[in-house]
C-alpha cells in the first residue's frame, strides 16, 4: 500500500551557503521495500532527492544503500555515519550528497566536499534482489556448511553449496594461484585461541605459513596459552609462536610483527578467538583471484558472533541460540563504497602482501576495532578492490564489547584522516567539528599527520 501527498517545501543551497526557498514536490512512500525504493529514486525520468529526516530513516545502512546507488540525498546531523553527515554541532546544518550540475541529471558522479564519489558500477536493484535472495535462501538452511550461497555473475544469481566458492570445479587454475600465510594476533588465550588454531589446521586451502603474535605483557609461553597437544600440532605444522622481546601492546602492531615475519602472495589476518568454517579460506582466495586487480585485492567474508565456548561441530554452532548469532558485517567508513558488493571488513581478512607495504599496515594507535575500519577505509581510497564473500565464513568472539558497540571519539575522528588528506584545507573545518575535535585534531595544512591525543 502507497500513500502520496504534494506541497512545498523550504531547500538548502549547496555547499555551505545560505538557505534558499526552493518549491519542491514532496512525496511520501510507504509500502516499497528497499529494491523499490531505489528503483522509485532512480527513475531517469525523474529528478528525485531522498530526504532522512528522522534517526530510523537517517541509519548508516539507508545512507549506505543511496551512496552505493549513486542516489542525491539530504539528512539532518542527528545520526548516520561520520563521514557522510557532518556532525557541526555549533549551529543547525544539514548535508547534501548532489550531482555536480545540480541534480540536473539523474546520473554521474557525486561530490561529498571535494570528494568525488564514483559511479556504481553495478545494477543496485539486481544486487539488493541478490542479497535478499541470498538471505532468504540462507534463513532455509539448517547447517552452515550448507548455507545458501546467492552471488551475482553477470547479473544471473546463482544458488549452491556454501561450498561452491571454496573449490568451484569449474574455473581455471590462475599460473600464479594465491599463495596464503596466516597471522593469528591475539589477547585471548585458553579454548578460544585453541578454537581459532584449530579451525586453521582444518581449512581445505593450504595455508603455507602461520605465526601466533600474542598481544599480551607479560607473553605468555606457548605450552601454558594453548596446551601441549594444541602447540604439538602447531610445530608439526612448522607454524611458529612469536616471542618478540619487546610484546606488542595492541592487535594492530602484533599483526604488523606477524606480517613481518611471512611471505606469501597473501596474508590472513585472524584475531584470536575467531573460528574459521572449513572451507573460508579456499572462499576468500578465490574471490581473490577473481577480482580485476588480484595481485591488489582484499577479501572478507560476512561474520557471525558468538558468546562464550564455541562448539566445535557444525551441527552445534548452528544450535546456538539467537543473541550468539548475530550478523555483522562490517561497514566502515564508506567513501566510494559499493554498498551492495564491497563492504569493510572485521577481524578476519586476507590482504595482498603488496597492499600491506604500500599502506605501511595497521594504524597501532587506535582503540582496537578501528585499526581493520581504518586500515581498510585508507587501502579503499587508494582503489584497492575490496571483495566481500556473501557467506557467513566467521565466528567472532567480541572482546569487551569492541565489535558490538564503538565509541565515536577520538578513534573516528582519527580514522577519517584519509579523507582529510584528500580534501583541501580549507574544506576540513566544514568536515569536522571544532567543539567534538578540540585538542585531538589541529586544522593544520598537515593535519592528516596528526594522531589523537
Amino acid at each position: 500500500m502507497s500513500s502520496e501527498f504534494s506541497s512545498t517545501a523550504e531547500g538548502f543551497a549547496v555547499g555551505g551557503g545560505a538557505a534558499a526557498r526552493a518549491g519542491v514536490k514532496a512525496e511520501v512512500k510507504t509500502g516499497l521495500d528497499t529494491t523499490g525504493a531505489l528503483s522509485f529514486m532512480l527513475d531517469p525520468d525523474h529528478h528525485r532527492m531522498a530526504v532522512l529526516p528522522s534517526l530510523v530513516e537517517n541509519s548508516p545502512l539507508s545512507i549506505l544503500e543511496l551512496i552505493g546507488a549513486g542516489a542525491p540525498f539530504i539528512a539532518s546531523t542527528a545520526g548516520g555515519i561520520p563521514e557522510a553527515i557532518l556532525a557541526l554541532r555549533r549551529r543547525p546544518a544539514v548535508s547534501i550528497l548532489r550531482l555536480p550540475d545540480g541534480g540536473k541529471k539523474a546520473c554521474g558522479p557525486f561530490r561529498l566536499g571535494g570528494l568525488v564519489l564514483p559511479r556504481p558500477s553495478l545494477s543496485v536493484e539486481a544486487n539488493e534482489r541478490h542479497w535478499r535472495e541470498y538471505h532468504s535462501a540462507l534463513a532455509e538452511q539448517s547447517t552452515q556448511a550448507t548455507a545458501g550461497d546467492v552471488r551475482m555473475e553477470e547479473g544471473v544469481v546463482h544458488a549452491g553449496d556454501a561450498r561452491d566458492l571454496a573449490g568451484s570445479a569449474g574455473s581455471s587454475v590462475p599460473v600464479d594461484p594465491v599463495r596464503v600465510c596466516a597471522v593469528v594476533a591475539t589477547t585471548e588465550v585458553g579454548p578460544a585461541l585453541r578454537g581459532t588454531l584449530r579451525s586453521l589446521f582444518a581449512q581445505e586451502f593450504p595455508i603455507e605459513d602461520c605465526v601466533v603474535v600474542p598481544a599480551i605483557s607479560p607473553a605468555p609461553h606457548p605450552l601454558e596459552a594453548i596446551g601441549p597437544e594444541a602447540y604439538g600440532e602447531l610445530t608439526s605444522h612448522n607454524w611458529r609462536w612469536l616471542e618478540p622481546s619487546v610484546p606488542p601492546s595492541v592487535l594492530a602492531a602484533a599483526r604488523n610483527l606477524g606480517a613481518a615475519a611471512v611471505n606469501c602472495s597473501h596474508v590472513l589476518f585472524v584475531d584470536g578467538g575467531s573460528f574459521l568454517e572449513p572451507q573460508a579460506v579456499g572462499a576468500l582466495a578465490r574471490a581473490v583471484e577473481r577480482s580485476p586487480d588480484r595481485h591488489n585485492a582484499v577479501a572478507t567474508p560476512l561474520v557471525h558472533f558468538y558468546g562464550g565456548e564455541l562448539p566445535g561441530e557444525g551441527s552445534l554452532r548452528n544450535t546456538l541460540g539467537d543473541q550468539s548469532r548475530r550478523l555483522h558485517v562490517y561497514l566502515g567508513a564508506a567513501i566510494g563504497l559499493g554498498a551492495f558488493r564491497n563492504v569493510y571488513g572485521g577481524p578476519v581478512t586476507l590482504v595482498a602482501q603488496r597492499v600491506l607495504l604500500a599502506q605501511g599496515g595497521f594504524s597501532e594507535h587506535l582503540h582496537p576495532g578501528y585499526d581493520h575500519w581504518e586500515f581498510l577505509a585508507r587501502t579503499s581510497l587508494a582503489g584497492v578492490p575490496l571483495e566481500v564473500v556473501p557467506q557467513m565464513l566467521v565466528w567472532a568472539r567480541p572482546q569487551n564489547g569492541v565489535y558490538r558497540s564503538r565509541r565515536d571519539d577520538p578513534h573516528v575522528q582519527y580514522a577519517i584522516q584519509p579523507y582529510l588528506a584528500r580534501l583541501p584545507v580549507e574544506q576540513h573545518a566544514g568536515l569536522i567539528s571544532a567543539s567534538s575535535l578540540a585538542g585531538v585534531l589541529e586544522l593544520r595544512p598537515d593535519v592528516h599527520s596528526a594522531a589523537p591525543a
